[in-house]
C-alpha cells in the first residue's frame, strides 16, 4: 500500500465542501496500533460499503476493528499492531462514496 492510493482517495473526495468538514486522521495507538478517522459528509447517503466492513469488522475482540458513527458521520478503522497501517488504510479505501 502506498500514500498514492491515499491520496488519490483524498482527491476523489475533495469537491469544494466535504475537506471544510470532513478529513481523515492517522494515529497511533498505545496498544501498539493504528488508529484511521474519517468524516463524512453528512449531506451525503452513508457509503452502501460501510455496511459490508461494519458486517465483517465491527468485533472489538479482533485485530482489526471498525465502527461507524451515524451521528458524527466518522468512520474508525483500529488495527492492532505496528505494521497493520497498510490494513487499516485498505479498509479506509474500500469505502466507495
Amino acid at each position: 500500500m502506498d500514500v498514492v492510493a491515499l491520496e488519490d482517495w483524498y482527491a476523489d473526495l475533495c469537491n469544494g465542501d466535504w475537506e471544510h468538514t470532513g478529513g481523515i486522521k492517522i494515529e497511533t495507538t498505545d496498544n501498539p496500533g493504528w488508529c484511521i478517522t474519517v468524516t463524512y459528509d453528512p449531506h451525503e447517503p452513508e457509503p452502501e460499503s460501510i455496511k459490508w466492513l461494519l458486517e465483517h469488522y465491527s468485533n472489538p475482540e479482533k485485530p482489526i476493528f471498525v465502527k461507524y458513527d451515524r451521528e458524527k458521520f466518522t468512520l474508525e478503522v483500529l488495527c492492532e499492531g505496528t505494521h497493520t497501517l497498510a490494513d487499516a488504510m485498505r479498509m479506509v479505501l474500500a469505502v466507495k462514496v
